[in-house]
């Protein structure tokens, strides 16, 4: 028994058993099929061997039969198409006929593929050289701790993958031209962000930069230094060495003036003393050389006068050198090299011209951060008179028109003794922090622990620990110990003029100290 289907049968609802027949759409009686399309429309993208390429389509109304109306098209404003010459009237004609069917007429001679060498590449980019040698220290410490032989294959083949990688990214960019970036230097090691609070706790992943990176540049420079000691400049600048021997013999002579001064006097150049490192150690070293806090604009004039004050060169030459110094520290390119001796690290560096190294390396880095400050470019622009003024005018004005101490126990006192103290305190951190003291978070490399140096330049001779992290704030793992720029940097962010201070997290740091320290504390 059939049983008759129910509802309109038109095809929306009809049983999924049931084949529906696709309805055929009536076409109008004076209907033309369009040529069939037989010619190529395009060449393919890089084919050399291609000489033409069709036009592109024109309208053409269809034909009809003789005594019969056809509907003619009508476009406003329009009374023909366009000629072919009219849209590419730069490129040359050809005329060329098709297979039946095909349209015919002028057709334009197609681009020419370019040429592979012609293609210019980007460069690759220094993220991914970064990342690889960072991925290649990781697999070989991982290489270097496995037994199993089954791990050790299974490493050497992801290394082997890595380097397949690396090839397949070379061969679409240009060679890498090893141009150094200012993220490979602050901080030098990988680092993942972990938030805590209002501070940014930089956790470093396992030690990279000792032997990759960082560390591999500073193994090739320090190779290049022992290769070529004797190409080290000799050239005495004979400017420098006049200047810090006056320097030298009026700090002496001022000591024998301080029981001749006001006691206020000795407090005023005290203070200065303190403007003047904040300068330094706030300013140029933590702040614009290793960006290891931010700062508002306020704190940035103030730090940028003061570091005038101090008068170690302006903030743009003292951070490209100190930047310089932790890439290739202990090597002809570091500016005070400290294997070279006491005297040259701590001041002889001044009194000859620069190793041609540190300039060749130096201009491999990127300074672009520290031009786009326009307080670094300001304070750059006009070194020399801010330096006249909060280096030499101003300490010597004030004890003389408010409490009417003598301009020759000012100017010896609160300027000139107080500035060839500063200079020495911050020579120490070069000289003796690199060679005297222990080293318990990386026992290969020179820099040292100095708590005199510590005392003396307020809070920068935590020096193995700074050089092991360098992008943390406080260089130091104790804090506020012996540190008074760290209570500076603090203070200014508790009056919202700092904030981003960037920290190592304890376990890293005990992590560290086992692994590379000396074993002291």
């Amino acid at each position: 028994m059939v049983v008759p289907l129910k509802g309109p049968q038109n095809g929306w609802n009809d049983p999924p058993s049931l084949s529906r027949v696709p309805k055929k759409k009536k076409l109008p009686d004076h209907y033309t099929p369009p040529a069939p399309i037989t010619a190529p429309i395009m060449n393919p993208l890089g084919d050399p061997q291609a000489q033409q390429s069709s036009p592109p389509p024109t309208f053409q109304p269809h034909q009809h039969p003789a005594g019969q109306p056809g509907l003619q098209p009508s476009f406003p404003g329009i009374q023909q198409p366009l000629p072919q010459s009219a849209l590419q009237p730069s490129a040359p004609k050809l005329s060329a006929e098709g297979p039946p069917g095909a349209p015919i007429g002028d057709v334009s001679q197609p681009f020419q593929s370019i040429p592979a060498e012609k293609i210019t590449k980007k460069p690759i980019p220094d993220e991914h050289l970064v990342l690889k040698t960072a991925f290649e220290g990781l697999i070989q410490k991982c290489m270097n701790a496995a037994t199993d032989p089954q791990t050790r294959r299974k490493l050497d083949d992801a290394n082997k993958r890595l380097e397949s990688l690396y090839d397949k990214l070379r061969d679409q960019t240009s060679l890498h031209d090893n141009t150094c970036q200012t993220s490979d230097y602050y901080p030098p090691d990988l680092q993942k962000m972990v938030m805590v609070e209002d501070e940014s706790v930089m956790q470093n992943v396992e030690e990279v930069s000792s032997s990759n990176g960082v560390g591999a540049d500073r193994q090739a420079a320090s190779a290049e230094s022992r290769d070529g000691k004797d190409r080290r400049s000799q050239e005495i600048v004979w400017r420098n060495v006049v200047l810090m021997a006056l320097y030298h013999i009026g700090a002496v002579y001022a000591l024998s003036l301080i029981p001749k001064a006001y006691p206020l006097t000795w407090i005023w150049a005290y203070l200065c003393f303190l403007v003047t490192a904040l300068g330094v150690t706030a300013g140029a070293h933590r702040l614009w050389s290793h960006r290891s806090y931010k700062a508002k604009l306020p704190l940035r004039i103030f730090l940028a006068a003061a570091n005038s004050m101090a008068f170690q060169n302006d903030i743009f030459e003292w951070s490209r050198d100190h930047r310089v110094h932790h890439k290739y520290s202990e090597t002809d390119a570091d500016p005070h090299n400290a294997t070279r001796g006491f005297f040259f690290s701590h001041v002889g560096w001044l009194f000859i011209r620069k190793h041609r190294d540190v300039i060749d390396k130096g201009k491999k880095l990127d300074f672009s951060d520290l031009m786009a400050d326009p307080v670094v470019v300001f304070q750059r622009k006009y070194y020399k008179s801010s330096v006249l003024l909060m280096c030499f005018m101003l300490p010597t004005l004030v004890p003389c028109y408010f409490w009417g101490e003598s301009l020759w126990n000012s100017f010896f006192l609160a300027s000139i003794l107080r500035y060839t103290m500063c200079l020495n305190v911050t020579w120490l951190v070069n000289s003796a922090a690199h060679m005297y003291g222990n080293r318990p978070y990386d026992k290969s490399i020179s820099p040292r622990e100095n708590r005199f140096v510590t005392f003396g330049a307020i809070g920068e001779g935590f020096h193995n620990y700074h050089h092991t992290f360098p992008f943390d704030y406080s260089t130091s793992e104790f804090g506020l110990r012996l540190n008074p720029t760290t209570c500076f940097i603090d203070l200014m962010c508790w009056l919202g003029l700092a904030s981003d201070r960037k920290r190592a997290s304890k376990e890293i740091i005990e992590a560290r100290k086992k692994r590379t320290g000396d074993g002291s504390s």
